[in-house]
């Protein structure tokens, strides 16, 4: 069951929708923003990751245009989105799971192993999934970092996603972009 935009604005809540819908199994991630859970989709079986977002008056109007922006967003090196639910005080937007650490998690692991043909390989998915946001969807991510880019199986680095989409700024020419937004020891 999909919740639009307007139930939002209308503050329709489901009660214990979450559970209606998915086993949580357990937490995969914390942010600054939220928590990400592994979960059980009960009607298909298919295993998802599922953000939970606190909302507020202030963070409302993000949370909603994060949504907007991967709902039509489509590509091989993007986490996929599915659905997003509202509940309480809180929003959760469902997405691919993905198996894999992230790319700074692996970093650290594997730090004496990382080759120029296995750096090549991840900053051209990397490359391929940025020229997609900017010449085909106007969109700039604003928070890449290693925390935002994830392997999609676990001890297989041919294949990554970028995620986490909470600062993107969907019109890449607007005056935001000149914004100082993003994680403070990644920026330039």
């Amino acid at each position: 069951m999909e919740i639009s935009s307007e139930d939002l604005n209308q503050n329709k809540t489901p009660l214990r929708l979450v559970e209606t819908y998915y086993k949580i199994q357990k937490i995969i991630g914390k942010g600054a923003f939220g928590v990400v859970y592994k979960a059980f989709e009960l009607c298909s079986g298919r295993i998802v990751a599922i953000k939970q977002i606190p909302v507020n008056s202030e963070n409302k109007k993000s949370v909603i245009k994060e949504i907007e922006l991967l709902k039509n967003l489509e590509h091989p090196n993007i986490v996929k989105y599915y659905n997003f639910l509202k509940e309480d005080n809180h929003i959760y937007i469902i997405m691919e799971y993905l198996e894999g650490s992230t790319l700074r998690q692996y970093m650290r692991d594997n730090s004496d192993n990382i080759t120029e043909d296995i750096a090549r390989e991840i900053i051209k998915q990397l490359l391929n999934a940025l020229s997609y946001l900017h010449y085909s969807c106007d969109i700039c991510h604003r928070d890449i970092k290693p925390e935002n880019i994830m392997f999609t199986e676990k001890d297989n680095i041919s294949h990554i996603k970028l995620l986490d989409f909470g600062l993107s700024s969907d019109s890449f020419e607007s005056k935001l972009k000149m914004q100082n937004c993003g994680t403070i020891t990644y920026m330039a």
